[in-house]
């Protein structure tokens, strides 16, 4: 908890007085809590870092806590109360409660272990991704079209595929003058589709024009406006590999630019008609200058 500490009273403090909800931590016991006037409908409820707790207070009231309960959870923990605070800042009192409920689901499964860690390259592409569903999909097709078909994507061959159209989404870095194309089937259909290149440079930490891949995917799912959509991004990102860890926060990128190329008729590109029999995989890079007439529409 950093600047939004108001009044230190032994192990606890209680947070901005201009704050609606009435939050409070309690360091002794590595506990967030919100006081409320009637009991919160949520359900108690624990994961294997955080509990939910809620009881009736001695002056009427109730109170919520999560409570940290694996210390190796403990930088996490202190971004979830963060970001329940900041982010509860414009919700009323009577609806605190769910709110907090919600926040802490949307948290908790982003805590979920999934194994390894993501390469620099996996992270770059998982961005580009995000990237391309801000500014050019989700404005054409709507979040929920677009987060299904990415998911699905995740077992085929295709970043997205829409009902008229498909997409493959490729990240480069600043000054590249190729994209590379991992496999011969990501752009080998007979139905139009579209290759959206990001182009993306390395950042610090302190820069205002870049961001992390732990920043990306909160904001994003911040914006989306159903549950439904919510709930397809956290099942894609587990698919993808992707859990909250802190080691991301350091690794940023700024996205310079999008660019939206139609792939159809002599867009260069491999077709696997087009190979000898014995060759059964292989990757190649096109030129950006050699599809520039293709170029339907660029986003800086």
């Amino acid at each position: 908890m950093r600047d939004i500490v108001a009044e230190r009273l032994g192990d606890s403090f209680y947070l901005a007085g201009s704050h609606p909800l009435r939050w409070s931590y309690n360091k002794s016991r590595t506990a967030l809590i919100l006081q409320t006037d009637e009991e919160p409908d949520v359900p108690q409820r624990s994961s294997k870092a955080v509990a939910l707790r809620k009881w009736r207070q001695a002056d009427g009231r109730w109170a919520i806590a999560f409570i940290l309960i694996d210390d190796s959870y403990s930088e996490q923990f202190r971004y979830f109360c963060e970001d329940v605070v900041e982010s509860s800042r414009s919700v009323p009192l009577e609806k605190g409660a769910s709110f907090a409920y919600g926040r802490f689901s949307l948290w908790m499964r982003m805590f979920r272990p999934v194994g390894g860690k993501l390469s620099e390259e996996s992270i770059r592409g998982l961005m580009g991704e995000i990237f391309a569903m801000q500014r050019v999909l989700i404005p054409r097709y709507g979040e929920i079209a677009v987060l299904k078909a990415w998911m699905n994507a995740r077992r085929g061959k295709q970043d997205f595929v829409m009902e008229d159209s498909w997409y493959e989404v490729k990240s480069i870095m600043e000054g590249s003058a190729g994209v590379t194309i991992t496999s011969f089937e990501q752009l080998d259909r007979d139905d139009s589709g579209g290759l959206v290149v990001v182009q993306l440079r390395k950042t610090s930490p302190e820069s205002p024009l870049g961001t992390n891949i732990n920043k990306l995917i909160r904001e994003f799912i911040d914006g989306l406006e159903s549950a439904e959509s919510r709930d397809i991004m956290l099942d894609t990102l587990e698919l993808a590999g992707y859990s909250y860890t802190d080691e991301y926060n350091s690794l940023c990128f700024d996205c310079l630019s999008l660019t939206l190329y139609a792939v159809d008729g002599d867009f260069p590109r491999i077709r696997r008609s087009h190979l000898d029999e014995g060759i059964v995989c292989g990757s190649y890079e096109i030129s950006l200058d050699s599809i520039s007439e293709w170029r339907v529409e660029r986003w800086s």
